[in-house]
């Protein structure tokens, strides 16, 4: 009897671990336009840091067809430039996405080469297979490596920035000064540098206030990135 006991626990931890081992992301199924998805928009993704732990999700959206062709599949054939030390894996698991169907991939890892930081970019290799023909396509995903050992480089960059107050209780002002620009995009990041919040602007504001009611106590980093510079400031949350 106890022997049939002991064997029955060994069974049940081996199904336990297996659960474990196939989890997988989940894609967003209200998403319909073809591209690649997180929880910054279509075709970007969360930064990474070098040597900190990293894990994020991308749905990838098929529609039925596109411009007229109907859609068999698109198989994830590689992600050649993904940073060293990440890997990622597929929902499903051979990463063949039926027409129509929404799929995702899971990116994880540890980055560890600061030679990639800020290479910006991170190519998807598709190949979609249609009724009429087969070809290949590429989603490029805006993708961040981020080297704190740069960061103290890029904050002295502030000279006519401000950021306020600090610490921050319902809001954070943004005083870009005489700062002229097209594209302006601000992430508020907490230390293992995952997004918590971003906002896009285009309309060359000057003032620009942030709400963070729902953002969690605590010191987080403001990157903002103007047209194509990137800077940073430490902020510290408090409400």
């Amino acid at each position: 009897m106890m022997l049939k006991i002991k064997l029955i626990g060994v069974l049940v931890s081996i199904c336990l671990c297996s659960v474990d081992a196939v989890s997988q992301c989940t894609p967003d199924n209200s998403l319909t336009e073809f591209g690649a998805y997180s929880s910054l928009g279509k075709n970007k993704i969360p930064s990474a840091w070098v040597d900190s732990t990293y894990k994020e999700s991308l749905t990838i959206v098929v529609p039925a067809e596109i411009q007229g062709f109907k859609i068999n599949q698109v198989t994830l054939k590689e992600a050649p430039d993904i940073y060293t030390g990440l890997s990622y894996t597929c929902n499903p698991s051979n990463c063949i996405y039926p027409g129509g169907a929404n799929g995702c991939i899971e990116i994880s890892g540890t980055a560890t080469d600061s030679k990639q930081a800020n290479q910006k970019v991170v190519t998807l290799k598709l190949f979609v297979e249609t009724d009429i023909v087969n070809f290949d396509t590429n989603i490029a995903v805006e993708f961040d490596l981020l080297d704190s050992a740069s960061l103290s480089i890029q904050t002295n960059q502030l000279v006519e920035h401000a950021i306020y107050p600090n610490p921050a209780n319902e809001a954070i002002t943004l005083d870009i000064g005489k700062e002229v620009y097209k594209t302006l995009s601000v992430e508020i990041l907490n230390l293992e540098g995952k997004n918590v919040k971003a906002f896009n602007f285009s309309s060359n504001e000057k003032m620009i206030e942030l709400p963070i009611k729902e953002i969690e106590n605590g010191l987080y980093l403001i990157k903002y990135t103007i047209d194509d510079k990137v800077l940073f400031k430490k902020m510290t949350i408090q409400h």
